[in-house]
């Protein structure tokens, strides 16, 4: 057998193309970091995103279009009415499970307010940053899911498939190889932690059940940039170890970090983890609601 060519799909084997797709967004990423410091030593929030949109967005439609021999579209991205609803079920769910976790906090005195987002100074009229906040989250939802779940999820679903008889365990591998490499690649991120890093890959598993249930990423997208906004765009809290300056609500937060993740934000916390698992509660009601099986979708068996 031939490690690195698939003569029959006439096309290299899964894992030298998750790799190459891989590399492939690591060079254009840090070509665009380096156009964009060229450019602007202080780049707004929805400006510092486009490298990385560039990078993921492009080297996973060069990618799938090249190295897996299909549309880009087979990734989730049949976009019609469906889709636009879903998105925005998606995003709703994460507004909700974000709010549960902001009123807890709330409930149990661990919040208290120093100010709105209007009351900073800016350069701007104060909507504006605001809206490039959502703008961003949009984008990063988007570009995360694309590579992390769309692109990683199919093709490591087609590697692991070959390596045995039990239909269960290339979804396991495939969800499990993907959210971890999602929790790596944000261990680098300000006040990353050991808990932070396993609690975004739960977040990956979660984020990884509207696409195989459905075979669409609406779900998802909608899900990611609706936790980011509003943990950090309405009620102030970091977005994974990041302060977010132009939040609507400014809180400084007195709660101990193990509930509320502390400066790495509610994704380090046990309240991010109860999130989640509320977030599977909506997943699971929300597809059955619609007429879903929650089992894999035909796209992947």
């Amino acid at each position: 057998m031939n490690i690195f060519y698939n003569s029959h799909e006439q096309r290299l084997r899964a894992g030298w193309r998750l790799l190459l797709q891989f590399l492939l967004m690591l060079a254009i990423l840090l070509g665009g970091q380096l156009l964009l410091n060229f450019v602007t030593s202080s780049p707004s929030f929805l400006l510092g995103r486009i490298p990385s949109a560039l990078a993921f967005i492009l080297s996973t439609w060069l990618a799938v279009r090249y190295l897996d021999n299909r549309s880009f579209t087979s990734l989730g991205l049949k976009v019609n009415k469906k889709w636009w609803r879903e998105l925005g079920v998606g995003f709703a769910m994460g507004a909700v499970v974000m709010g549960v976790i902001f009123s807890l906090q709330l409930i149990m005195g661990w919040l208290s307010f120093t100010g709105y987002g209007w009351e900073r100074a800016w350069s701007v009229v104060y909507p504006i940053p605001l809206l490039g906040f959502f703008a961003g989250m949009m984008l990063v939802g988007f570009y995360e899911e694309l590579m992390f779940r769309g692109y990683q999820i199919t093709n490591m679903l087609e590697g692991f498939s070959g390596t045995g008889n039990n239909s269960r365990m290339p979804v396991i591998w495939a969800i499990l190889g993907s959210s971890i490499i999602f929790g790596i690649l944000h261990a680098g991120n300000p006040n990353a932690s050991a808990i932070s890093t396993v609690n975004i890959i739960l977040a990956g598993l979660v984020l990884a059940m509207p696409y195989l249930i459905t075979g669409s990423l609406a779900l998802s997208v909608g899900l990611h940039a609706a936790w980011n906004f509003f943990q950090g765009g309405i009620f102030g809290f970091p977005v994974s170890g990041r302060a977010v300056r132009s939040s609507l609500l400014s809180v400084q937060e007195t709660g101990p970090d193990l509930f509320t993740g502390g400066s790495f934000g509610p994704e380090a916390g046990l309240l991010g983890i109860l999130g989640l698992f509320l977030l599977v509660l909506l997943i699971y009601q929300y597809t059955r609601g619609v007429g879903y099986s929650f089992s894999l979708h035909d796209n992947f068996k």
